[in-house]
């Protein structure tokens, strides 16, 4: 982690609190995925907790860079990005869900958020480095009065009352227990164990379908049900909120909706490398030819308008899941993107295609080391380990373990197609350690040996 100095300051007790736990969890992630973006190896990442007057008080502190004052009231509006290029991502991955959405989920909280430059005069410039920086904190009411019973209700989902257990032992996280004592799973932590699965135990595609219209909502779940997992929400505000637990593998949204319209939400998904690869149908009765071209240029990989067919659409969406198979079926097969055919190319959004582009030229480095591994090549792309193995299974279908041995076997049975190298160089130049390994590993992936090949 960068030699980062992890440090909790945390009130220790049990405290009941009525908050929506997940959401919590989400704020957590987020604001802790942030400070450690912008922390400097060696720096401080420093955690405080504590409850006063029925107030859980949350602050997320990273030693390194002050922020200019002018851009404190914009880090929390949609889209925004820190635009210093030595602290930006190298590929808008963003936070997570983003600042935007941490102040969502506080407010919905009735909480509230902000950020603050940390300035100590220190005696060394050593220690005025590890002590200035910036500061987000967040103030969340414990009390279930605050909520009406709406927003108890809201929807048939409901505010959880749990206990806030919280420890200052060194190491280890901050924990959010439900009644029952059970941690919820962290979001990368969700895997195929939790998917519904057809009689013949296949996974299901799971469908996201995002629309303020319970009754349209309602009716599109029934379209879908009898052959896919089909999860609804009611505002894109919600669905982004979800996306990182919810992981679909294609999301029907409406484009008129409450506060962040479909094209909102179709824009920050490929925007952001996280969510960038999902395809994005639009439904909508906006019919005019600009309108279905601004959801195109979006990055929307249809755009479909009411009243629909419902036996077009589930062929749309058939079809839209079967690109995204034959895409990874390419995917695993390739050295490069430029080998890829132009239909399946298209498949692949600009985040996508600029995120491969850079994994293979990553790959082609290290292909005659040992060690390329996931450590490693997160280390080079600036890129935290859960997301990359959650990126990778998505594009290809593969763990990154068996992506990057096919994609040396690749590169071996490309070299031994131009014959310029021997079996035994080959072996070197793809980082196995002997001859006969490599030997063993190529007949596994092929079928045949290196030598019947030739």
């Amino acid at each position: 982690m960068k030699g980062i100095k992890l440090e909790l300051v945390i009130k220790q007790g049990n405290y009941l609190m009525w908050l929506d736990g997940d959401k919590v969890e989400k704020i957590m992630d987020n604001l802790f995925t942030n400070a450690l973006k912008h922390t400097s190896p060696g720096g401080v990442i420093r955690i405080s907790a504590h409850v006063d007057d029925d107030i859980l008080k949350v602050s997320v502190f990273n030693s390194g860079k002050l922020m200019a004052e002018d851009r404190m009231q914009d880090v929390f509006k949609r889209y925004y990005q820190l635009a210093d290029s030595q602290d930006s991502d190298l590929y808008g991955w963003g936070t997570g869900i983003g600042l935007y959405y941490v102040k969502r989920l506080v407010e919905l909280h009735h909480g509230s958020v902000r950020v603050k430059n940390i300035k100590v005069v220190s005696e060394t410039s050593e220690e005025a480095s590890l002590r200035n920086g910036v500061e987000f904190s967040f103030a969340l009411p414990a009390d279930k009065s605050i909520y009406n019973k709406v927003e108890i209700a809201d929807r048939g989902k409901r505010i959880m009352q749990i206990p806030l257990e919280v420890t200052s032992e060194e190491g280890r996280a901050l924990e959010v227990k439900s009644k029952e004592g059970r941690v919820k799973n962290s979001l990368a932590e969700k895997d195929d164990s939790t998917r519904n699965t057809s009689p013949s135990g296949k996974i299901l595609p799971r469908i996201l379908i995002v629309d303020d219209d319970v009754d349209v909502a309602q009716y599109l779940h029934h379209i879908f049900a009898s052959a896919y997992e089909v999860v609804n929400r009611y505002s894109a505000e919600e669905a982004l909120a979800d996306l990182e637990v919810v992981k679909p593998d294609l999301i029907l949204s409406d484009v008129i909706m409450g506060q962040m319209s479909g094209f909102e939400f179709c824009k920050f998904l490929k925007s952001n490398l996280s969510f960038s690869h999902i395809p994005v149908i639009l439904i909508t009765a906006m019919s005019t030819m600009s309108e279905q071209i601004d959801g195109l240029q979006l990055g929307a990989v249809a755009y479909v308008t009411k009243p629909f067919d419902p036996v077009y659409l589930k062929a749309l969406v058939k079809s839209q899941l079967h690109n995204m198979q034959l895409l990874r079926q390419r995917l695993s097969e390739s050295t490069e993107t430029a080998s890829l055919s132009a239909k399946v190319a298209d498949t692949l959004s600009l985040q996508d295609q600029k995120f491969m582009d850079e994994l293979y030229r990553r790959m082609e480095k290290r292909s005659a080391e040992q060690d390329l591994n996931v450590a490693t090549v997160c280390r080079d792309m600036l890129i935290s380990p859960a997301k990359f193995n959650y990126k990778i299974k998505e594009l290809t279908g593969e763990t990154p373990g068996i992506f990057f041995r096919k994609y040396k076997l690749n590169k071996a049975a490309a070299w031994l197609r131009e014959g310029k190298y021997s079996i035994s160089e080959i072996a070197v130049l793809t980082g196995f350690s002997t001859a006969a390994h490599f030997s063993v590993a190529f007949k596994k992936q092929f079928g045949v040996s290196p030598s019947e090949y030739l």
